[in-house]
């Protein structure tokens, strides 16, 4: 009779059903300036810095805190105490 996984067509016919394809991985190599991480935490801290700034036009920079910036860029506040351990960094 034949060996029916030898060949996709003769297994189709026999049960219906065709071998399944390898999927393609959508994930790029990683960078070897750390990847993907990298750019998100480029992108935080740009967004901490930028809410900072809008903060500190809007309430002076001795009333702007720490939980202002990270309210202001949608971040936690560990977020911004792990980027930035005080105020004065964020300006730096």
């Amino acid at each position: 009779m034949g060996n029916l996984e030898d060949s996709d067509g003769l297994m189709a016919r026999a049960t219906g059903k065709t071998a399944p394809k390898p999927k393609s991985s959508s994930k790029s190599a990683p960078r070897a300036n750390g990847g993907a991480n990298t750019t998100i935490r480029e992108r935080r801290r740009q967004q901490l810095i930028d809410s900072t700034m809008d903060s500190i036009a809007k309430r002076g920079f001795a009333d702007t805190t720490l939980g202002d910036v990270a309210k202001g860029a949608k971040l936690s506040h560990g977020i911004v105490n792990f980027h930035f351990k005080s105020k004065d960094q964020l300006l730096v």
